[in-house]
């Protein structure tokens, strides 16, 4: 439902956009070329409204778009948005200082490949990827998020919770995979621009479990895609 309301607005948008551009009110490739960056700042508020995921990456994805949209607006020039990345660093240390830094905001950069048993993930990567095998049994999903990079998230060895998970994923200019018991029951909720979601089943996965818990994965991709694989 979240995801056909979130899709019913961008119709309505893109309509008022090219009715817009059909009578030269404006120019639509000007209107995009300017503000693509709301995109990622529209992201990170989505992201920071979820319990599950860190606030610090949620906050990165602001950042990173209000970056992009100073410069679109030529009160920033793109080679200064570079010159300040230490920001990225202050941001992170107070992040570690008065969060606690639990999750790593950078997940492909500070972890890498792992194993762990977490019941909620929270993976962010930037310019980078991450390859995570989760083995909890009482999974109750968590977000992943890449801005140019990839994931790969393996749950062949993990067990649902009774409750059901959810699994929110962005990913921008990236993508990755998610390999999934082939009797774990899977709703795909999926916003695609300029990108894709499949899921597929492999010939020798089982049956799902008509009685048993639900996992729930919402995508986002812009310029990317998602793999969702049963096996």
């Amino acid at each position: 439902m979240r995801s056909q309301k979130t899709l019913g607005i961008i119709f309505l948008l893109l309509g008022f956009l090219f009715l817009a551009d059909t009578l030269n009110w404006f120019f639509i490739g000007d209107v995009i070329n300017t503000w693509w960056p709301l995109i990622l700042i529209l992201i990170g508020m989505r992201r920071l409204s979820l319990p599950s995921v860190s606030p610090g990456s949620a906050w990165m994805f602001i950042l990173v778009g209000i970056a992009f949209q100073l410069a679109e607006l030529d009160i920033l020039a793109f080679n200064q948005i570079f010159h300040y990345w230490p920001v990225i660093l202050i941001v992170f240390g107070l992040y570690l200082v008065f969060l606690g830094g639990h999750t790593p905001i950078l997940g492909g950069f500070l972890r890498g490949r792992n194993s762990d048993s977490d019941e909620i993930i929270d993976s962010f990567s930037i310019f980078g990827g991450s390859t995570r095998m989760n083995t909890s049994q009482n999974f109750r999903g968590g977000s992943i998020a890449v801005i140019m990079g990839g994931f790969n998230l393996d749950l062949t060895g993990a067990a649902l919770s009774p409750e059901g998970a959810i699994l929110e994923i962005s990913s921008i200019m990236g993508g990755g995979k998610i390999i999934i018991p082939g009797s774990w029951r899977v709703s795909v909720n999926s916003l695609p621009i300029f990108g894709g979601v499949d899921h597929e089943r492999s010939a020798s996965a089982s049956t799902p479990d008509a009685t048993g818990p639900l996992l729930k994965i919402h995508t986002t991709t812009i310029m990317g895609g998602v793999k969702i694989l049963s096996v």
